[in-house]
């Protein structure tokens, strides 16, 4: 039980760590005038492209604009949460 806390609690650390990193890194490339590092490099959009802007429209309530700039912007929430809730049931199951 002990381990499978630790296990955890590394998960949680390597997850923030995570997050911090990719907003330096868009910050980053944000300032330098960049906008997507995929499309920069391969000069074609990736999957993510305009999930940003469609949250920023969706923080405003303009529903509209926000499926407009990415029609699946939304899934995502679902599907974090629906992953976090899925591994917390499972180490549940494990204890």
């Amino acid at each position: 039980m002990e381990q499978t806390e630790k296990m955890v609690e590394k998960q949680k650390k390597e997850g923030i760590a995570s997050i911090i990193a990719v907003i330096l890194l868009y910050g980053a490339f944000k300032l330098l005038g960049f906008g997507c590092p995929i499309k920069l490099v391969t000069g074609i959009s990736c999957a993510g492209c305009g999930m940003t802007r469609a949250w920023e429209a969706m923080f405003h309530f303009h529903i509209e604009e926000a499926f407009y700039y990415h029609p699946l912007f939304f899934y995502l929430l679902f599907l974090e949460h629906g992953g976090y809730f899925v591994t917390n049931y499972i180490l549940r199951c494990i204890n």
